[in-house]
C-alpha cells in the first residue's frame, strides 16, 4: 500500500540532503503545485494556524496564492512570512519566504511572495521509487562481484533486473550482506532482503525478472548519499524534458 504524503510542515535539523536549488527543478515543482488540488499555507516556521489555498498565478519572479478568508490569519503571514506545503507525485514539497504581501487579484485578496530559491522535497521511504534510466548503467555488485542492473531505486530499497539464469539466492525473504551499489561518487555497501519477484517484459520485447529488495538498517549517512544521487538523477531527467 502506498502512503499519501501529508500537508503538515516538517522541520528538519539537517535539511541539506533534501533541499532543491536547481532553477529547472524548482520551476518544474512550482508548476506541478499549481495543478495540485490542495496546498496548505502556514505562517513561516509555525505549525498553525493554517488554511487550504491555491496557487493562482506564476509570475516571472513571484507567486500569487489565494488568501485566507480570516483577516487575522493573513495578518500573521504578513508578519512572519509564508510557508507553503504541497504534494507532487506523492512527495511532500515545502518552501518558505520571510516576506509576504497582500494584493488584489481579479478583485479578490491574494498573497504575493518572491519566487523561492530553494525547495524542500521530502519523500517517505514507503513512497514510489525512481526508475533508473538505462544510460545511467547503475549496478549492484554481489559478494562474488557479479553486476546486476538496478532498474529502480529509493532510500528504502531497489529493484534488480535479472535476464537469463536466475540465481537461487534470489528468493523472497532471503537476506544478503555486503552487496555494493556502484554510485558515481563511489561504492555504497548495503545489506538487503529480497522481497518480491515479478516477471516483466522489457521494451525490446525480451523477458526478464524484477527482484524487489529492501535495505536493512541503512545508516543516515548512506541514506543521505542515496538521496543526493536521486536528486541529481531527477535533475538530469528534468533538464532533458
Amino acid at each position: 500500500m502506498q502512503h499519501q504524503a501529508s500537508l503538515e510542515p516538517v522541520f528538519l535539523s539537517h535539511p541539506d540532503p533534501y533541499l532543491i536549488h536547481d532553477p529547472v527543478e524548482i520551476d518544474y515543482l512550482i508548476h506541478a503545485l499549481q495543478s495540485h488540488e490542495a496546498i496548505c499555507l502556514y505562517p513561516a516556521r509555525h505549525r498553525e494556524p493554517f488554511f487550504i489555498s491555491a496557487l493562482l498565478l506564476i509570475g516571472s519572479d513571484y507567486l500569487l496564492f489565494d488568501a485566507a478568508k480570516e483577516e487575522w490569519i493573513n495578518a500573521l503571514l504578513l508578519k512572519h512570512g509564508l510557508m507553503c506545503v504541497g504534494v507532487v507525485r506523492q512527495v511532500k514539497v515545502q518552501f518558505s519566504t520571510s516576506e509576504c504581501q497582500l494584493v488584489a487579484y481579479d478583485g479578490q485578496p491574494a498573497l504575493r511572495i518572491d519566487w523561492p530559491t530553494e525547495i524542500l522535497r521530502l519523500q517517505r521511504r514507503e513512497a514510489f521509487r525512481q526508475d533508473v534510466p538505462h544510460y545511467e548503467e547503475l549496478v549492484c555488485l554481489s559478494l562474488q562481484g557479479q553486476a546486476w542492473p538496478i532498474q529502480d531505486l529509493s532510500v528504502d530499497g531497489l529493484g534488480l533486473l535479472c535476464q537469463g539464469n536466475e540465481p537461487s539466492e534470489f528468493k523472497p525473504g532471503a537476506i544478503v550482506h555486503g552487496w555494493r551499489i556502484v554510485l558515481p561518487d563511489g561504492e555504497l555497501e548495503v545489506d538487503m532482503q529480497f522481497r518480491a519477484r515479478k516477471e516483466i517484459e522489457l521494451r525490446n520485447g525480451n523477458q526478464a525478472v524484477h527482484i524487489g529488495c529492501r535495505f536493512l538498517k541503512l545508516s543516515d549517512a548512506k541514506q543521505d548519499r542515496l538521496a543526493r544521487y536521486l536528486t541529481q538523477l531527477q535533475r538530469r531527467r528534468l533538464s532533458q524534458e
